[in-house]
């Protein structure tokens, strides 16, 4: 039988463990996103845009 004091240990150092292990990741990777994101931003808008031009010049029919 499992010992649920040791259970409840490992379930609590790991739930304290993930937000940390993805924090520090974050800051690993901090200056690779930054690099990019600007252009990932107009990329995103610039679609959304054409999609809304698209939509407002097009075939009423097909709705």
């Amino acid at each position: 039988m499992i010992n649920t004091g040791k259970m409840a240990t490992a379930f609590s150092i790991s739930t304290a463990a993930l937000p940390l292990l993805g924090w520090v990741l974050g800051l690993a990777i901090y200056r690779w996103i930054v690099s990019f994101s600007a252009w990932a931003v107009l990329i995103v808008f610039a679609m959304v845009g054409i999609w809304i031009i698209k939509e407002a010049f097009g075939d009423e029919e097909s709705k």
